[in-house]
């Protein structure tokens, strides 16, 4: 009995080490690829690879390791990349399509295993921007850590490099007219008519124009007539003039009119009215009268 204790003690004994086998000798983050800058589309969103190689100084034995992609602005569950007064979610993502958490200590993590005789690995999440989100025009980014722990050797760190995200939003503006207020920018349209019927001195009329932008934007306003109605079929001076406004301020169609606006929010359809009441009719001969306003927009930065 006493032998057999004995035994048992040196059996254990000699086990002890086999613990420290599975750890990964000379552990290290060899390679990081950067995913490259992409444009940020609000329809598309973005999808990008980040790339590692982990390597090892032995091939020895089986080993595991995981990996945190860590803000070194601070944890928490979600990630923001950062410009222009505002923020833009991401995700970093593996190649399961698990979420990887924005926390060292957190469960979703990228982990992989080296079998024996293997001394590199290749590795890839996926840096997702979800489509859907308004920003301002600009370029955002966070600076992440990348942790490399070793899993067998009590969790201990071995390696970290840093990794900047970035993406870059344009200026963006666009416009269609509608009936009345309030309808969804979708159910708007890019040509429309306003019909006066049977002409009369003060006539009004109005059309809404509702534009969409994430930076300063410029109107452009030109009348193919100077702003006057033209007999159609007739002389050029068979004219009817109007006056116009638009959101309740005097615009002057004779020459191209330009008008300056800042958005009321990133990416939110602002209405502007714009109205048309006739001038004198007086005897104006009878016929069709009619002129083609065209209104651009453009970003400005």
């Amino acid at each position: 009995m006493i032998a057999r204790l004995i035994l048992l003690a040196l059996m254990a004994g000699l086990a002890a080490p086999a613990a420290a086998q599975d750890r990964c000798e000379g552990l290290a983050i060899a390679r990081l690829i950067e995913p490259r800058s992409p444009d940020y589309d609000e329809a598309d969103g973005v999808d990008e690879p980040i790339r590692l190689t982990i390597v090892r100084s032995t091939d020895r034995n089986n080993c595991r390791f995981f990996i945190n992609f860590v803000s070194e602005a601070g944890g928490g569950r979600d990630r923001f990349l950062t410009g222009s007064g505002a923020e833009l979610r991401y995700e970093i993502i593996d190649e399961s399509g698990q979420v990887l958490e924005n926390t060292t200590r957190g469960r979703d993590r990228l982990s992989g295993r080296f079998q024996k005789d293997e001394t590199e690995l290749e590795l890839t999440v996926r840096l997702s921007i979800p489509s859907g989100q308004t920003a301002p025009a600009g370029d955002y980014s966070e600076r992440i850590a990348v942790r490399l722990f070793d899993q067998r050797g009590g969790g201990r760190l071995a390696d970290e490099l840093g990794l900047t995200l970035r993406t870059q939003v344009h200026s963006r503006a666009e416009i269609n007219l509608a009936r009345q207020p309030g309808q969804a920018f979708d159910a708007g349209r890019s040509y429309d008519v306003v019909d006066f019927e049977e002409l009369e001195t003060g006539e009004r009329r109005a059309i809404v124009l509702r534009v969409r932008a994430n930076a300063a934007y410029r109107l452009t306003l030109t009348s193919e007539n100077a702003g006057a109605l033209v007999r159609e079929g007739g002389r050029r001076d068979e004219r009817i003039a109007y006056t116009a406004q638009l959101d309740g301020r005097p615009v002057d169609l004779s020459a191209p009119a330009l008008v300056l606006r800042d958005p009321l929010a990133p990416g939110a359809a602002e209405e502007l009215i714009f109205d048309v009441t006739i001038g004198e009719v007086g005897d104006a001969r009878a016929g069709q009268y009619a002129d083609l306003v065209t209104v651009y927009v453009e970003p400005v930065r």
